[in-house]
């Protein structure tokens, strides 16, 4: 996997913010402060949620420890992988040298660190990775010295977001993105042994079109880059950037077609990259740097490919390819890549950051599963043989107990005779009918998939509540039309897919359709919102987690480097036909038709969708008269990541789900 694109992926499918709890306080005080019971624990600010229950507490323990793994990368010389993993309130950075080795942690940060790339240049062997503060986003790089354990800042400070770093060949000059606070993008070019020192090498042109800039690689000599130019997932082009001369070389240029995951080969005359280009799913491509000429090399497959990884001398490549939801790797010969020479899947799991052996034919991958917590493997092209790495703990519970998903599809749309709705479902070992819990993936470029989750297994094996997790329309990983079913004024069509499953579900006899609940976090709290807005009748509730409430307060109200991305897959709310169409679908100004109790949960320091969204529906179902529990964590942004915040919080959610799904 391109390691850039690892901090990519992280941050794309703290003070605690005055006005928002002055928003709620208001909000509380009109109905009375007897109707609303307030309490605080560490940073979590809660109202009308219970104590916690003993059983509760017990029973989700285990699940509450289980821990998971994800692989960064071999480390220089392949001497060992890095990983990332928790061993106390946040994930930090690991070394394991060797399989099933001890694993040693390299930081210890307050604050999580979801990313890093790793230099292989021997005489620098080096990592840079970013962490923020309370989940603001504000990410600052650090250079982390593998011979003696040295940490360095190399951004500037406060107020920016810096990320997409990428080694130049020499292993101590860098490139990488900054957003100033005004939202204005630049890419900045540095050393490691210069901290702090960067300075600007590319700044978008006036004509250029709007959206997000990235670095994917760095040349050798630092002369030139390859940058993205990202307007969304199916809206983005590839350039090589000349650092001296400043000019530009187009690799794609194509309007409505996305392209990611660049890279120089290893001679340098050429560049990979994955597009769908002409296609409706995602493959590999090679540009000639002397042609100028794309040539698609992978065997065109009715699936995407995710990512991909060379050998040492681009004569084997991995690919990760998207089945339906499942990971599966093949490797190739790039002289004959008609048939793989080796695989690696164990349905249904999710495999990421494919990352070949410095000097070996050997690929390290994640591997992720309803029975496999998350942990790192690494597969012998030459003999298939697939080594585990890492085992990571389960909070002793026995892998065998965690219940498989099964692949489901049901009819949905209004003219149902388009398109089917793939989904998950995890259901209970018990005899039913079962009360259902459907969860909504955010995004909405996103994609729900069969990894291990400790919160599902919980929800399925403890509460006997059938999980459903579907991939309503706008949803990747079935093919780019898919994915743009649900653009612009066609957002409200996918709510009807929520309502397609209540159907489905009502023909099933193992489920009971008059105890279903909603969940979702982000773009599927929106979810969440809107179908309890649509299908309040026929649901028990709804727990929406940083979920947009309006999408006219949101884009106005995001970070503003964000909006034009968002305008872009939701519309924009300047166009009066648009903002009109908003109002229809919002679920704030239809806040009346919630009839089903609501849960809020809320990082009070979101950038991405603002603390106001939580605090203006919470306010809005209360106003009349339903129930409404909330919890605001004032360390946390788009999502909880702070072990104490989570725990409480699933604590809570059980609660208000035994409360109003598993009541007869």
């Amino acid at each position: 996997m391109n390691q850039s694109n690892s901090f990519r992926q992280v941050f794309l499918d703290r003070s605690f913010t005055m006005s928002f709890a002055c928003a709620l306080l208001l909000a509380c005080n009109s109905l009375g402060a007897a109707e609303i019971e307030r309490s605080i624990e560490g940073a979590l600010q809660l109202e009308n949620v219970p104590s916690i229950q003993a059983d509760d507490a017990k029973a989700m323990r285990p699940y509450l420890e289980a821990r998971s793994g994800v692989v960064y990368g071999w480390l220089p010389h392949g001497d060992g992988a890095l990983i990332g993993t928790r061993f106390g309130d946040t994930q930090q950075l690991h070394s394991v040298r060797a399989p099933m080795g001890a694993r040693t942690q390299l930081t210890f940060e307050q604050e999580p660190i979801l990313s890093a790339i790793i230099n292989h240049n021997t005489a620098a062997p080096a990592m840079i990775y970013a962490r923020d503060t309370g989940g603001n986003e504000q990410f600052q790089l650090y250079s982390y010295n593998l011979l003696i354990n040295e940490t360095t800042l190399l951004t500037e400070g406060p107020g920016t977001r810096n990320e997409s770093p990428a080694y130049a060949p020499d292993g101590f000059q860098f490139a990488y993105t900054r957003i100033n606070a005004n939202g204005q993008y630049q890419i900045r070019f540095g050393d490691t042994r210069e901290s702090g020192k960067t300075r600007v090498v590319f700044t978008p042109a006036a004509n250029d079109a709007r959206g997000t800039w990235y670095v994917h690689d760095v040349a050798r000599g630092g002369e030139k880059l390859l940058l993205q130019n990202y307007a969304s997932i199916l809206d983005s082009n590839l350039v090589e950037f000349d650092v001296k001369t400043k000019k530009r070389l187009a690799i794609t240029a194509a309007k409505g077609v996305g392209a990611r995951e660049a890279r120089y080969a290893p001679d340098g005359k050429s560049v990979f990259y994955l597009s769908d280009a002409g296609k409706d799913y995602v493959q590999l491509f090679r540009f000639d740097l002397a042609t100028k000429k794309s040539t698609q090399i992978s065997p065109y497959m009715l699936h995407d490919i995710e990512e991909y990884s060379f050998n040492v001398d681009a004569s084997q490549v991995a690919l990760n390819v998207n089945l339906d939801g499942s990971s599966e790797v093949q490797v190739y010969k790039l002289s004959d890549m008609s048939k793989p020479i080796a695989t690696a899947a164990a349905k249904p799991s999710v495999i990421s950051g494919l990352s070949f052996h410095p000097r070996k034919n050997l690929v390290l991958m994640s591997l992720s599963s309803a029975q496999v917590a998350g942990d790192a493997f690494v597969l012998d092209t030459a003999t298939s043989e697939i080594t585990p790495w890492t085992k990571h703990e389960m909070g002793g519970l026995a892998s065998s107990s965690m219940v498989l998903p099964e692949r489901i599809q049901y009819v949905g749309g209004k003219d149902k005779t388009i398109y089917n709705v793939q989904a998950f479902a995890y259901r209970p070992r018990s005899s039913g009918p079962h009360p259902v819990l459907i969860l909504i993936h955010g995004g909405p470029e996103s994609q729900a998939r069969p990894n291990f989750d400790a919160w599902i297994q919980f929800l399925v094996n403890e509460m006997r509540i059938a999980v459903i997790v579907p991939n309503v329309r706008g949803s990747t990983g079935y093919g780019r039309l898919f994915t743009q079913m649900d653009d612009g004024v066609k957002r409200g069509d996918s709510v009807g897919d929520i309502g397609s499953l209540l159907d489905w579900i009502a023909t099933q006899p193992e489920f009971d359709a008059k105890r279903v609940a909603l969940m979702g976090g982000s773009y599927g709290g929106f979810m969440t919102l809107a179908g309890l807005v649509r299908y309040s009748e026929r649901l028990v509730g709804g727990v929406n987690t940083v979920g947009i409430s309006d999408l006219t307060t949101f884009l106005q109200n995001t970070s503003n480097y964000r909006r034009d991305l968002r305008r872009a897959e939701y519309g924009d709310e300047r166009v009066p036909a648009i903002k009109a169409f908003f109002d229809t679908i919002s679920p704030l100004k239809n806040a009346s038709k919630i009839k089903a109790p609501l849960m809020v949960i809320q990082g009070a320091n979101d950038p991405r969708v603002p603390a106001s969204e939580a605090s203006q529906i919470a306010s809005a179902v209360r106003a009349n008269g339903k129930a409404v529990w909330t919890i605001t964590a004032t360390d946390e942004g788009h999502g909880f990541k702070k072990k104490a915040n989570v725990d409480r919080t699933r604590l809570a959610v059980a609660a208000f789900l035994r409360q109003h799904l598993l009541a007869p």
